[in-house]
């Protein structure tokens, strides 16, 4: 529920630094993409909190390992 109240309140921060470029926004057909993005931000954080209790923090710790050596593989190649 608290990450619900903090997606909330980001998209109230966002939606009016942004207000200005609403009619650009109209223009490119873009509100889908504002309400697509609504949507998975707030099915995020309702599945995130269900997972958060199932996951260890050796769990965590191996992904986060792994992840560290794609992306110094990545970058060793040059691909990143």
């Amino acid at each position: 529920m608290c990450a619900i109240l903090v997606d909330v309140s980001r998209l109230a921060v966002y939606s009016t630094r942004y207000a200005s470029d609403a009619e650009a926004i109209t223009q490119a057909g873009g509100w889908w993409l504002v309400a697509g993005s609504t949507a998975m931000a707030i099915l995020g954080a309702i599945l995130g909190a269900r997972l958060v209790r199932k996951v260890t923090m050796v769990a965590v710790h191996i992904v986060v390992g792994m992840l560290l050596v794609v992306v110094g593989a990545l970058l060793a190649t040059g691909l990143v």
